[in-house]
């Protein structure tokens, strides 16, 4: 599947059938020192080069094997940041593909579960939200700009 050149490098444009992974959001005070971890822990993640909008210092963004596929990145969170202080829990979400995040959060909180905020945007590349499921699970949803 060839990738449309006016899809950036870092958005993964494997799999769009609804609910099919998407990416990895890893929280950490220390971006640079979790990157370090998880590069020695897992060698096959490709981090590719920092860049004005994602600088290295705030965002790790890394693909697992080639680039354009799923993957993942590791964001900045204050330092002062744990799991019990914050609402919603700190720790590793995963982002599922939607072809509509208003329809996506409609159902979610028809089944039960919440959304965790408004609708991000990801620049010209695509839309995000995070919810909780029915038992209190956070996971997030990304819709690829048509």
């Amino acid at each position: 599947m060839a990738t449309p050149s006016t899809t950036p490098s870092h958005i993964p444009t494997g799999p769009s059938m609804s609910g099919t992974p998407r990416w990895l959001k890893i929280p950490a005070a220390d971006v640079l020192a979790c990157k370090n971890f998880y590069t020695s822990l897992f060698p096959e993640w490709k981090f590719p080069p920092a860049t004005e909008k994602y600088p290295e210092d705030k965002v790790a963004m890394w693909f697992f094997g080639e680039a354009g596929v799923v993957g993942g990145m590791i964001v900045k969170v204050p330092a002062e940041a744990k799991s019990t202080d914050l609402v919603n829990g700190q720790g590793v979400t995963l982002f599922h593909t939607v072809s509509n995040i208003e329809e996506t959060k409609a159902k979610v909180e028809s089944l039960g579960g919440k959304s965790l905020g408004e609708k991000g945007s990801d620049g010209n590349d695509g839309f995000f939200m995070e919810f909780l499921d029915n038992e209190g699970n956070r996971f997030g949803a990304y819709q690829v700009k048509a």
